[in-house]
């Protein structure tokens, strides 16, 4: 029998340990894994933890969801619990501007709401007596008591037609829960920084304590003033009305062919009638320019006639005959025309 070579066991034996090498490697790595999830695990949990605390902290407990309420967002849900800023855009349009313009300013008054700003248009004379169609207009912004901003846009409408009404509500739940809770946090770090000052006994620190003592109150007062121009605009509903004055109320059910029709010739019959009174109101205003143009125009035409009369005798005396001279036998008397028929007289005795 024959014996094998040295080389062929030599090679035998590493390859059996490199294969105990391979398995070894990947039994640690495994644990290694296995260790490194467990502790990723438990960071995340940690983290997890940590961020359910912030939260708790940050909206309070009852923003901090339940078992009962089975998930959902952290701010209160209810709409009571809502920050919200409603602005209207409203456009009317009245025969009557002066009764309607003091029937929603008594309205705005009884409702506990004010006029922020107001701009009216359209008294001038010009538009009054030349131009019947330059009507006149209100601009007002209205802050009304936003539970009662219902009431009078209702009692608007029944004033005069509405032509458009337009609704916008912002939600500043969550804007206004992080100023609160920064305002709390800044109160906090106020009262230790408070405590911090009356035991501090180098001047240094004291310094120090100061100044960030001055830089919180001054946040401090700077969100206390943002929360309040938030209630403003919570509290009250902001209404943009715009008020127009017309000659007729624009239909606001669709119309027939035959009403339309009708209402079209009875507006240009309208619009006959008011441009005849509008001309008259202006001649009547107008008459002393007028009687005085009239008066020009007669003293032009006098003038024209009196340069015509006169222009037409130079062209006669230029194209007139002159005047024939005398003849001979008219000049010099014939010898006939000395003698007489009477008898030549006789000697006197």
């Amino acid at each position: 029998m024959k014996r094998q070579p040295l080389d062929r066991r030599v090679l035998a034996l590493l390859v059996a340990a490199l294969m105990l090498l391979l398995f070894a490697a990947c039994g640690g790595q495994s644990s290694d894994t296995a260790a490194a999830g467990g502790a990723n695990y438990e960071m995340g949990t940690a983290s997890s933890t940590a961020a359910v605390a912030m939260d708790t902290e940050r909206f309070g407990a009852e923003a901090v969801l339940t078992e009962e309420s089975g998930g959902g967002s952290l701010l209160p849900d209810t709409l009571e619990n809502r920050k919200l800023i409603r602005t209207v855009d409203l456009t009317m349009e009245t025969l009557e501007f002066d009764e309607t313009l003091a029937a929603l300013q008594q309205k705005l008054t009884e409702l506990g709401g004010y006029i922020q700003n107001s701009s009216v248009s359209g008294n001038s004379y010009h538009d009054e007596v030349y131009n019947r169609q330059s009507d006149r207009s209100a601009y007002l912004t209205l802050r009304v008591p936003a539970d009662q901003a219902d009431s009078f846009l209702q009692s608007a409408a029944s004033y005069g037609n509405i032509l458009s009404q337009n609704e916008d509500l912002e939600d500043v739940t969550l804007s206004y829960t992080d100023l609160e809770t920064r305002r709390e946090s800044l109160e906090t770090e106020r009262d230790r920084l408070l405590e911090l000052l009356e035991d501090a006994e180098d001047l240094e620190g004291i310094i120090q304590l100061e100044a960030r003592l001055s830089e919180v109150q001054y946040e401090i007062e700077s969100i206390v003033s943002s929360l309040r121009g938030y209630d403003n605009q919570i509290d009250y509903a902001t209404i943009h009305l715009s008020l127009y004055e017309v000659q007729r109320i624009t239909p606001v059910a669709a119309e027939t062919l035959g009403d339309r029709i009708q209402t079209g010739f009875g507006e240009t019959l309208q619009d006959i009638a008011e441009g005849a009174e509008d001309l008259f109101v202006w001649i009547v205003v107008n008459s002393p320019y007028l009687l005085i143009f009239a008066l020009l125009v007669a003293l032009l035409i006098v003038l024209l006639c009196l340069l015509r009369r006169r222009r037409a005798k130079r062209v006669q005396k230029l194209f007139a005959p002159p005047a024939s001279a005398p003849s001979a036998s008219d000049a010099a008397p014939s010898p006939d025309s000395n003698r007489t028929d009477d008898p030549p007289a006789g000697p006197k005795a």
